[in-house]
């Protein structure tokens, strides 16, 4: 993830690395197959994960901050 605040942004995502993972996993399980193959699809599926681990920080800190997500592996199976 990025962020063009301050640390603290990156402090949260490491206190509610679990719930951001349950969030993450959800949005991945909810995801068709098809987006998985296609430039506009993966482009859906980052913006759906930058809003999820943002609505995890607003709900637990009150603010989001996170800019963008990035895939740095993209497997299919």
């Amino acid at each position: 993830a990025a962020t063009r605040r301050d640390g603290r942004v990156l402090m949260w995502m490491d206190e509610h690395a679990l719930a951001i993972r349950s969030e993450v996993l959800i949005i991945l399980a909810d995801t068709p197959e098809g987006d998985a193959y296609t430039v506009e699809g993966k482009k859906r599926l980052q913006q759906r994960l930058t809003k999820a681990v943002n609505d995890v920080l607003t709900e637990e800190e009150g603010f989001g901050g996170v800019d963008n997500v990035y895939f740095r592996n993209f497997i299919v199976q």
